[in-house]
């Protein structure tokens, strides 16, 4: 990633493509002439190509969406063991896919593990509400005083900010990786149950998955995934182990 502070108005060739998006897609930001000033500070970034919306883009089979959801579990798994990490905003809008032909390696306590992508590779963005925390010094940001993202309502999305604040008692810094959970959960409707594959997923077939992803609810934490039975034969199906973790 590439990066620069500059500090200035902000350009009219930019305000120009922000218009072209605006219409095409209504930004839900406010338009950049609101803040900006000859002393607005901006933070560019060059990042790589992430992929595409997990709200606009469809998934293929039930392979693909299996493998997604999977992507997430062990991404999220990872970096709760080496971070502490919980994202606390992985919405649809937050999950970016990438087509790839390649099988995706993991490693993490001691072990390695190939999941199988069947064409896709999941990337997780914007770490705003997120928290982490390395050696010493935890990341985090205080939603208490946040209360219109308590208030939303017409999507299961606003109720996991809901259940995230219910599970920490309004504690934004201690780790609470059951948030993760929930936040798989909301996922797993939306690729299951509410997200129509180009190859449909059977009714019956879409209950059983569903059923299962319900699980997430009783879990404290996403490594119970690897001990849960209800998961054993999706495991089976689109992991290899190639060294077991540590116990």
């Amino acid at each position: 990633m590439l990066d620069s502070l500059i500090k200035g108005v902000y350009p009219d060739s930019f305000l120009v493509a922000w218009d072209e998006y605006d219409d095409a897609k209504e930004s839900e930001n406010d338009r950049p002439t609101e803040y900006s000033s000859k002393e607005q500070l901006f933070l560019t970034m060059g990042m790589a190509l992430g992929g595409v919306d997990l709200e606009h883009y469809q998934m293929k089979n039930e392979d693909q969406a299996l493998s997604a959801l999977l992507q997430i579990t062990i991404s999220l798994i990872v970096a709760e063991e080496r971070l502490e990490f919980e994202h606390r905003d992985l919405h649809i809008g937050n999950v970016l896919v990438l087509e790839n032909d390649r099988d995706l390696e993991y490693r993490f306590s001691g072990g390695t593990m190939i999941l199988r992508s069947y064409g896709i590779k999941v990337n997780l963005i914007d770490f705003t509400l997120s928290r982490m925390r390395k050696e010493e010094t935890t990341i985090f940001r205080d939603l208490e005083s946040d209360e219109e993202l308590f208030a939303g309502t017409g999507d299961y999305q606003f109720d996991i900010y809901r259940m995230m604040r219910h599970e920490n008692q309004g504690d934004w810094l201690t780790f609470t990786p059951k948030t993760n959970c929930f936040w798989l959960h909301y996922l797993s409707k939306q690729l299951i149950s509410k997200r129509k594959c180009k190859k449909a997923i059977p009714k019956k077939r879409r209950q059983t998955l569903q059923e299962m992803w319900d699980q997430l609810l009783n879990f404290d934490t996403l490594r119970d995934v690897f001990t849960n039975d209800d998961f054993y034969d999706v495991l089976q199906r689109h992991l290899i182990i190639k060294s077991r973790p540590n116990e």
